[in-house]
């Protein structure tokens, strides 16, 4: 979850995507199943970056690795840069219960 100022939630997206960072780790992690970028409807400078894993252990890859460290690097500078708080930026880990996919 990334906190923004509602009016530059676009353009961080954008450095966001620009960045690659969701491409890197389905590049870096064999068990990267998709990953999503997502902007609050509500206008509230929430974004959301949201990404599968096949399991915890590949998350824990994911965790681990020296790519997530300079994404992480990458990301703070660009906040700071901007005038953003290291706080407006965390993870959290979510255990899927429940999947439905379109037939």
């Amino acid at each position: 979850m990334i906190k923004v100022p509602a009016e530059k939630a676009k353009q961080t997206a954008e450095a966001f995507i620009h960045r690659n960072i969701i491409e890197e780790c389905a590049d870096a992690i064999p068990g990267f199943r998709h990953g999503e970028l997502m902007v609050s409807h509500e206008g509230d400078g929430q974004l959301c970056v949201m990404c599968n894993w096949t399991d915890k252990a590949a998350y824990e890859q994911w965790v681990a690795s020296p790519i997530r460290d300079k994404q992480n690097v990458d990301a703070l500078g660009f906040l700071t840069e901007k005038g953003y708080e290291a706080t407006d930026m965390h993870t959290l880990m979510f255990d899927s219960l429940h999947t439905v996919a379109q037939k």
